[in-house]
């Protein structure tokens, strides 16, 4: 018996599986471009216009939606999302079949993916990114990821945020980076017992199991297999090791010759990640991605299909504990990859120069943890600019850090030496938020 993904001969291809570039994107380690010969069985598909002239698409498993999302027409504005019937509905037995090997320790993007086959089987047919990575159990907006309405919702997360009224970012969007979640499975499914066995593997979270998520719009993925691993990760406040799966989403185009008017595409897209079309087989490259079949049949959807029940306060808390779309977006047009040393005492130097980066920074180490944040905060919020971004977004990180001395001392300090004539009135606000 042949598996899905064996029904079909592949072309020789040398370059495929191809490594991508990840030093860009500070919540992703790997990244592989490879060629999927899947039989369509898990589907993201156009599903019409709609009234106000959005764009309606859905993730189907076995014609059944795991996620409805009406993108509008404007491609720098957010979008509406829906919960779908759920994977209990859909019926996934290649999840199961793989169930044992994405619950063993991690040991490389390789090896996940030679695991994920039988998932992978399940995709149309033709190229996809498969990176690994960060993800955080929350929607963009503090919401707990399995705390979100079934019916549509404005989402921000789905569109890019825009920082035209910031003086570091010059008009600058943010740019795709799928880390927030949506779930598909009714909170029925909630296991305490499982959550606690994750939240003990985290002890080493190079090995920890990886998720697995399908991206689906800019900031936003679906979750399709890790909903008890994003449970345990957000009760520890850390972020999620995720795998996730970016399908084709366009070309960039670039003129034929120099000088010439006509256009061609020079690079497929994936999401934020791109490879130069002359290095892509021709045969798997959509000639005209604009024009796709549309299923115009309604799908089925009835509300109250993943609140199913009252969920435990405790992880509906932790979903305050991730950056928003909009803090994160700072990460992403800042530019920045992991976070040295050597990078914090350059730019520390000098940070009017670098407050981009700086603010980024704090993000970065803020959502990780990372025991270096303070420091940099508390070095940050005595910039010499008082009413910059920057020593207004290490205000913020340090009012977070209830009960420690020298933050305490520092706001003190700050009250004592305070100029109320020439003190910002936010700055002010933030540091009395302190001691609330």
């Amino acid at each position: 018996m042949k598996l899905p993904w064996q029904t079909r001969k592949r072309e020789p291809l040398a370059n495929l599986p191809m490594k991508l570039n990840t030093n860009a994107f500070s919540w992703c380690r790997d990244a592989r471009l490879l060629l999927v010969d899947g039989n369509s069985t898990l589907k993201w598909e156009p599903r019409g216009k709609n009234e106000d002239w959005s764009q309606q698409y859905a993730l189907t498993l076995r014609g059944t939606p795991l996620i409805l999302h009406n993108a509008p027409e404007c491609p720098t504005c957010a979008g509406m999302l829906a919960t779908g019937y759920g994977l209990d509905y859909a019926d996934s037995p290649e999840l199961k079949q793989i169930s044992d090997a994405i619950n063993s320790p991690y040991a490389n993007l390789d090896a996940s993916i030679a695991s994920m086959l039988p998932l992978l089987g399940l995709l149309t047919a033709g190229l996809y990114v498969i990176a690994e990575g960060d993800s955080f159990p929350a929607d963009g907006n503090s919401n707990f990821f399995w705390d979100v309405p079934d019916d549509f919702t404005d989402v921000k997360a789905t569109g890019p945020s825009w920082y035209g009224n910031d003086p570091n970012f010059e008009f600058a969007y943010s740019e795709d980076a799928p880390v927030f979640l949506y779930p598909t499975q009714p909170r029925t499914r909630l296991n305490q017992d499982r959550v606690r066995y994750y939240t003990q593997r985290f002890d080493k979270p190079d090995s920890f199991p990886r998720a697995i998520s399908f991206a689906c719009a800019a900031g936003i993925s679906v979750l399709l297999d890790g909903h008890h691993k994003a449970c345990a990760a957000a009760l520890l406040g850390r972020p999620l090791p995720c795998l996730t799966i970016f399908p084709f989403s366009g070309y960039s185009y670039g003129a034929a010759q120099p000088g010439s008017s006509k256009i061609i595409p020079e690079c497929a897209r994936f999401g934020p990640f791109t490879a130069p079309v002359r290095q892509l087989p021709d045969k798997w490259l959509p000639h005209a991605p604009w024009q796709q079949p549309l299923d115009t049949r309604p799908l089925p959807h009835t509300g109250n299909l993943i609140r199913t029940q009252k969920f435990p306060q405790e992880y509906i808390d932790a979903g305050r504990n991730y950056p928003t779309w909009y803090e994160f977006g700072l990460t992403t047009i800042a530019n920045i990859g992991d976070v040295s040393d050597e990078d914090l005492s350059l730019w520390l130097k000098a940070p009017f120069n670098y407050s981009p980066q700086l603010r980024a920074a704090l993000v970065y180490l803020k959502y990780r943890h990372d025991p270096r944040a303070k420091d940099v905060a508390l070095k940050c919020a005595n910039s010499s600019d008082r009413w910059s971004k920057l020593r207004e977004d290490a205000f913020r990180y340090l009012a977070t850090l209830k009960g420690d001395p020298a933050v305490e001392q520092y706001f003190v300090n700050y009250f004592v030496d305070i100029d109320i004539y020439y003190e910002s009135d936010v700055l002010s606000d933030i540091a009395s938020s302190f001691w609330k």
